[in-house]
């Protein structure tokens, strides 16, 4: 079959978010799509936050047993902290996996019923036309094709979109780094580890130590600064990298990794200070990149500085038939985002919408989940300062039990925190940031209000449920 032959509208590299939401969208528009990647839901779906969280809420449960006595509840007034080997860890994992798979499953239904084909393996451009060519990894019928695993397929479109994602980053640098797993092997990860030593304090790596932490392994979290979370509001990187600690992880600050090395049945990792750990596991979470080389250089599609795709405002590359779109541009690597911006350009190239320019620099909100929970949008009090000038914003700031602690002695209870800033006589709120239990939750109502240009007073005379950890915010302080 002739590469005219093969020949469609809208033609996506990758399945994560916005890849999906750009294959549906221009398949509802009446479009003849492909999609092309090596396995259906991308890093989220399969090795991002929905396994993450699953584990995540495990975790929850565990760090909650402690306050059922105070509740109550006899049966576990002896609750402790669990040891190793308390967790089911393969009976957890399945059920994990089975999630991911039954979401992958309905994207495939998805598909088949809004005529969408789909060709697995590794595709690359190899023109300036973007043709897009694709090394199979299975046996499969494309259309009405059916052809062999290890062959290799050339498809034409009017468009091509590039959805491809990001990879974990390793150094190359550093002796021994290729003894250290990433956190896209982690899910692959069959057996618990005794020990682990986790390198680089940003999400991942908080989210990974706590939760590891929680299970029974010995964590060494190992990052290069004083505090984890450098990138958000200080308050959060104050509270977490204490309840980080508070929990037994070996937090070893101010320091990078020099070698790898086996040690007997471990792996020994050496710090800059000179001191080291030796732990069963390692895992690199110092950051991801732009996902391979999609043979840019053929089709004329420029790259930026650090790999990603340079694009003008409506997610066109250098090629007038190629978009992208998602962590492939290496601008917000968030799920939300990618799946918005990916609906956007089906929309505008085949539903004639007039949709703006796409704004990366709006307030986008995020979540930590650690223990405690973290959710914040808008501006750092920093942020605030350097845009508005110290003189022109205010913070407001408090913390409490809720009701789910205020039973424990108090000593022993923990409080939910928020901090709100901001800015101009009006006093429009410019960021928000919570701590605490179900905050990542709480923080969709501030979305919204920062979205529509909430202040203070906005706040002050909302009428919030009753009794809610989310009323706080209204209190007159």
């Amino acid at each position: 079959m002739t590469v005219s032959e093969n020949k469609y509208d809208f033609i996506i590299i990758g399945n994560g978010p916005s890849g999906i939401h750009a294959a549906t969208t221009a398949a509802q528009l009446g479009q003849k799509v492909l999609i092309v990647a090596t396995r259906l839901g991308g890093t989220c779906v399969n090795i991002g936050c929905i396994p993450k969280k699953i584990l995540w809420e495990s975790a929850k449960l565990i760090s909650n047993n402690p306050f059922a006595e105070y509740l109550g509840i006899k049966k576990y007034s002896a609750a402790s902290a669990i040891s190793y080997g308390d967790v089911d860890w393969p009976g957890l994992t399945e059920r994990r996996d089975a999630v991911s798979g039954g979401i992958n499953t309905l994207y495939a239904g998805f598909y088949q019923k809004l005529g969408i084909d789909v060709a697995f393996g590794f595709g690359k451009f190899v023109n300036k036309d973007a043709d897009v060519e694709v090394a199979l990894n299975q046996d499969q019928t494309i259309g009405k094709e059916e052809y062999k695993k290890d062959a290799t397929v050339t498809f034409a479109a009017k468009y091509v979109l590039v959805a491809s994602g990001n990879q974990a980053v390793v150094p190359k640098d550093i002796p021994g780094s290729e003894l250290g797993d990433t956190s896209d092997a982690f899910f692959e990860w069959k057996k618990q580890p005794k020990s682990v030593v986790i390198i680089g304090g940003g999400y991942i790596g908080t989210e990974l130590s706590q939760i590891l932490q929680t299970f029974g392994t010995k964590v060494t979290l190992a990052i290069r600064h004083d505090k984890i979370l450098r990138r958000f509001d200080e308050s959060i990187q104050d509270q977490l990298t204490k309840a980080t600690e508070e929990i037994g992880v070996d937090l070893r600050k101010n320091v990078t990794v020099t070698k790898i090395e086996k040690s007997n049945n471990l792996k020994k990792v050496t710090f800059s200070d000179g001191t080291d750990a030796e732990a069963e596991e390692v895992i690199w979470t110092i950051g991801r990149k732009p996902l391979f080389d999609l043979g840019y250089k053929e089709a004329g599609i420029e790259l930026g500085p650090t790999g990603g795709i340079n694009v003008d405002g409506f997610n066109k590359t250098t090629n007038d038939k190629v978009y992208a779109v998602g962590d492939v541009l290496d601008k917000i690597n968030l799920t939300p985002i990618a799946s918005q911006s990916g609906t956007y350009i089906p929309r505008r190239l085949f539903g004639g919408a007039k949709i703006p320019e796409y704004d990366y620099d709006q307030p986008y909100p995020a979540v930590i989940f650690a223990h405690p929970e973290v959710g914040t949008i808008g501006l750092t009090t920093k942020q605030a300062e350097e845009k508005y000038g110290k003189d022109n914003i205010k913070t407001y700031e408090d913390s409490f039990a809720s009701s789910f602690y205020q039973v424990a002695p108090q000593d022993k209870q923990r409080k939910n925190y928020y901090k709100y800033i901001t800015a101009g006589e009006d006093e429009k709120v410019v960021g928000f940031h919570l701590i605490g239990d179900n905050v990542t939750e709480e923080i969709q109502g501030y979305v919204l209000g920062i979205k529509l240009g909430a202040t203070r007073n906005d706040i002050l005379t909302t009428i919030f449920v009753h009794p809610t950890t989310a009323e706080w915010k209204h209190h007159d302080f």
